[in-house]
């Protein structure tokens, strides 16, 4: 007869607690916990620059797909194609006239000539002006006439001028160009003023000769200016 066998309970060995291990276990994870709080902040930051990139890219599809639609509905609108371009060149032209004004209001005015003292054998000498006003860079040509109390054998190339008082008396004066009174203002030659297309003044010498017997009064005369352009 064989022996009776007998199982012998399985015994199993207990998990030893190692506290001390634990504790290092949750000491490690307290300290990773900071690293892993700003990996969770970058990821978040990707996150939202991932879809700010996806919005923008729909706004810039949404624009351009406008701009297309707005050119090809301006290709049907003008018949369907976009027409072809041809070039020429349009001429362009003026002409700038000589054109030219003048003020001699401003005249002359002597003063008093004193025929037995002062002017007895003194020139009574003045300085008047006239202005123009010309298209800028054009030369013209400003002639004196011969004035309306002229003496017997004046011309306009030589004008012998007098002033005149009531109807008989008369006073002789000259006018020239320079201050040197040496070149007699006429009224054909004249004197050369060049434009600026603002007012130009031009200076008037004039001279009333020294020892002349007049009778007191007032004395005037009138001198026609041209300006030819």
């Amino acid at each position: 007869m064989k022996p009776e066998l007998k199982e012998r309970p399985v015994t199993r060995d207990k998990p030893v607690i190692d506290l001390k291990a634990g504790l290092m276990a949750i000491r490690r994870s307290h300290d990773l916990l900071p690293g892993v709080q700003r990996l969770d902040k970058i990821v978040a930051d990707l996150h939202k620059g991932v879809s700010s990139m996806q919005k923008h890219s729909k706004q810039v599809h949404s624009k351009a797909s406008v701009i297309a639609a707005l050119v090809v509905a301006a290709s049907f609108a003008s018949g369907g194609v976009i027409a072809a371009t041809a070039t020429s060149n349009l001429p362009v032209s003026a002409t700038v006239a000589a054109s030219c004004t003048i003020d001699a209001s401003a005249g002359i005015a002597f003063g008093t000539y004193d025929p037995v003292v002062t002017n007895a054998s003194t020139d009574l000498a003045a300085t008047g002006s006239l202005s123009t006003t010309c298209t800028n860079g054009f030369d013209s040509t400003v002639t004196l006439g011969q004035g309306a109390n002229a003496d017997s054998g004046s011309a306009d190339a030589s004008p012998l001028r007098r002033m005149l008082s009531g109807t008989t008396d008369f006073l002789s004066y000259q006018l020239y160009t320079d201050a040197g009174n040496t070149t007699v203002w006429d009224n054909t030659t004249g004197a050369t003023v060049t434009g600026t297309g603002a007012p130009v003044t031009t200076n008037v010498y004039g001279v009333i000769a020294a020892g002349q017997n007049v009778p007191v009064g007032s004395y005037a005369d009138t001198v026609v200016a041209t300006v030819s352009f």
